[in-house]
């Protein structure tokens, strides 16, 4: 979908007008299709691996995730599509805040970037570009071996964050 919505060939607006707001069952559907097939399959899994105790409680807290959505309002969907992935306008320093430009370039404090390499929803590639465009001095880039949700869940970001935020402490 994310390919649909970057060419206008996915009716966004028709979307939000029938909808209003973009329902619950909508998103989740949003992001199991983005973790499939492992979403599409939970009890599959949960059955396959209900031995190991690690995954019986990641599943639980995957699976209550996914389930937690709250639906989005229409035109803040509307927006956030076409600010953000159609326009790329954050990236491109068009996108503003109550009609003043946030660039990317006032940006100077210590910046810690962590991209998955299975990421589907924000690629490496849409992430690294960020360094070139904020004036820190002090920039870190790191690629890690994780999904978008199991860089989370997996406790890697609450590692590398530690880690990074003690060796400038």
């Amino acid at each position: 979908m994310d390919g649909r919505l970057k060419n206008g060939s996915f009716n966004l607006d028709r979307f939000i007008d029938v909808y209003g707001l973009i329902p619950t069952w909508f998103n989740e559907g949003v992001f199991r299709a983005i973790n499939a097939p492992i979403s599409y399959s939970p009890y599959v899994n949960l059955i396959k691996n209900a031995d190991n105790k690690r995954f019986v409680e990641k599943w639980h807290l995957m699976d209550s995730w996914l389930q937690d959505q709250v639906p989005f309002t229409g035109g803040v969907f509307r927006q956030l599509v076409n600010d953000f992935i159609k326009e790329n306008k954050l990236m491109k320093g068009s996108f503003t805040v109550h009609g003043k430009k946030v660039d990317l370039e006032n940006i100077t404090a210590n910046l810690l970037v962590i991209s998955s390499k299975n990421d589907n929803l924000v690629l490496e590639e849409q992430s690294r570009p960020m360094m070139d465009l904020v004036s820190s001095e002090d920039k870190t880039f790191l690629v890690v071996e994780a999904g978008h949700t199991s860089l989370a869940f997996s406790g890697k970001m609450g590692t590398l964050a530690d880690q990074w935020l003690c060796s400038r402490s």
